[in-house]
């Protein structure tokens, strides 16, 4: 198995037998843009799978044997952070939002 280079007017990137990445530049500012793109690039599938997964259609990227729901996996909350107390007014029923008698 052989490597791969890949070249900008930022440096270049040479990837190994393992696909490990190399880099190269003329100085550190376009090593770093060279670095940010090659993050970029090695996680465009992680923020593809994660969009997805926030707007509930995975299975629709995946297909549907891949997930067991499509549902949003982001779910809120099921009881308000705040300490609770009975007999108020507010939505929540929590103590912040009740007005004093």
């Amino acid at each position: 198995m052989t490597g791969s280079t890949y070249r900008d007017a930022s440096g270049s990137t040479y990837r190994d037998a393992w696909g490990i990445p190399h880099l190269r530049a003329a100085d550190p500012l376009r090593l770093a843009f060279a670095q940010g793109r090659n993050a970029a690039r090695d996680r465009a599938w992680q923020l593809e799978l994660e969009r997805h997964r926030s707007q509930g259609t995975t299975a629709s990227f995946l297909g549907a044997g891949a997930v067991p729901s499509s549902g949003p996996s982001l779910s809120a909350p099921t009881e308000h952070p705040a300490t609770h107390t009975t007999g108020t007014s507010s939505p929540c029923g929590c103590a912040a939002n009740s007005r004093p008698s």
